[in-house]
């Protein structure tokens, strides 16, 4: 299946499918452990073990590439299933457990560019060190450095927020008050764990805490942002000046315009504005290729207009993008006749 939608991709959008294939692969040889069903983050504030042991990949991969480089190429036994692993996050989607399993193989690799290494900057001619140790650390740049997408992957506040509010659900207050707290001293200006906190402090007894955390709270989030003020509008009904707001945020520029302008295409959606709506989304995913939002939008406007196809191919990619998303996963079985056109939500990002 996921081998047919590839190639379907490949034909029909090569551009875009390119850009998206070295998006995946630059992930595959960065540092950052992309979350399954656990953060790696977040395990290592709980287990002493990891952050004992931090030889991660960051470390592992420039090593491994120079130890390809030196004449690892010449050992399949090492180096098809790297590459097997490099295709299945290709195909597929980019996650630490396809990654891991050819971890072994990248040590070995990184142990034979670390004796390459050792040996050049022992006794090679001047140039070879200076041209070895440039591309080591810009090796090691690329295997570390992280753009804001990569950042966010990364943070934990959210981790502790969930595991607080499940402990909190289960009546263990003390517990959901540590992760809560812990959560804020990650991000102090982060809102919603104060408020949570507060909740809890107030079953917990504690009223004066609770007041002065909801303080808190609000003195942190100050005035509404564009983007939340944008939403009110959209929430009141005014959608004429939502879609305005949302399309200024959007030309501003900045780390929001690709969600202001999938909630630009919603307002359009709701005005019956289709050409709209379609501009919108198209403009917002070349924004962020792996934004699944405009994408299940798209699947929508494609149902809705009766074109079975771009709907089908819509939704195969919105579940290639955002796997865990329940609004793609009931986008392709609605495209499937699995359920009523309405059990498919259209909630704003």
């Amino acid at each position: 299946y996921w081998e047919r939608a590839t190639w379907h991709a490949w034909t029909t959008e090569p551009g875009r499918t390119a850009r998206l294939f070295l998006r995946k692969l630059r992930f595959w040889f960065h540092a950052t452990e992309s979350q399954t069903n656990l953060s790696y983050y977040f395990a290592i504030d709980q287990a002493p073990v990891l952050r004992i042991l931090r030889l991660h990949l960051g470390w592992i991969l420039p090593l491994a590439i120079v130890g390809f480089l030196a004449g690892g190429w010449r050992e399949p036994l090492l180096t098809l299933p790297i590459a097997v692993s490099i295709v299945t996050c290709l195909v597929f989607y980019m996650s630490s457990e396809y990654r891991h399993p050819v971890v072994p193989c990248l040590l070995l690799l990184a142990a034979a560019g670390g004796r390459v290494s050792l040996d050049v900057f022992r006794h090679a001619v001047i140039w070879r060190r200076v041209a070895l140790g440039a591309g080591l650390v810009a090796l090691l740049v690329l295997a570390n450095f992280r753009d804001p997408f990569l950042a966010r992957l990364q943070s934990r506040r959210v981790d502790y927020v969930n595991f607080g509010t499940l402990a909190a659900q289960a009546g263990d207050l003390e517990v959901a008050e540590r992760l809560f707290r812990r959560s804020i001293a990650i991000d102090p200006d982060w809102d919603v764990s104060r408020a949570k906190l507060a909740e809890v402090l107030q079953r917990l007894g504690r009223p004066g805490e609770a007041i002065e955390e909801l303080r808190a709270a609000e003195a942190g989030a100050g005035e509404p942002s564009p983007m939340m003020a944008a939403s009110e509008l959209f929430r009141a009904g005014r959608l004429e000046e939502a879609r305005a707001a949302f399309v200024a945020i959007a030309e501003a520029g900045g780390e929001e315009s690709a969600a202001a302008l999938n909630n630009a295409g919603l307002c359009s959606m709701q005005l019956g504005d289709v050409k709209g709506a379609v501009q919108a989304f198209e403009a917002s995913r070349s924004l962020d290729s792996q934004y699944a939002s405009p994408v299940i939008h798209l699947g929508r406007l494609a149902l809705a207009i009766g074109d079975s196809t771009a709907a089908a191919r819509y939704a195969d990619e919105a579940v290639e993008l955002a796997p865990q998303d329940g609004r793609a996963q009931r986008l392709q079985a609605r495209v499937r006749g699995e359920v009523s056109p309405g059990e498919v939500d259209e909630g704003m990002d």
